[in-house]
């Protein structure tokens, strides 16, 4: 392993660290959905896998720059993809993009956010 992907995966334990340590202080209890992860335990299983040196799965993990997107704060994915988002939010407002993204949603996507609403 080269200096370089000894530096990446640092900076991906850093990232997965700062957001789990962030979360605690907020008094968020580890099974909650960080933001970011699903969970807490998601950044402990990241920091783990990265800190491997026998594992490869983090050489394929991209490095994503945080981006505001929506009402939902800072999150990870693409800056390009956020800003579309950002930009129809603005054009449809709150009430606009909800209606496009109930016409989007299958069951599968109705079962995801009730089961989200059943854990908080």
């Amino acid at each position: 392993m080269n200096n370089e992907q000894i530096k990446r995966r640092l900076a991906f334990i850093m990232d997965d660290a700062s957001r789990l340590l962030k979360h605690l202080e907020a008094g968020k209890d580890m099974e909650q959905f960080t933001g970011f992860a699903d969970n807490g335990y998601t950044h402990l299983s990241n920091i783990q896998i990265a800190a491997d040196i026998q594992d490869t799965e983090s050489d394929a993990w991209k490095q994503t720059k945080q981006e505001y997107m929506g009402i939902s704060g800072k999150v990870s994915h693409d800056p390009q993809l956020t800003k579309a988002y950002n930009a129809l939010l603005q054009k449809l407002g709150t009430e606009g993009m909800l209606v496009l993204i109930e016409r989007w949603m299958d069951d599968s996507d109705l079962q995801s956010i009730i089961a989200y609403d059943d854990n908080y």
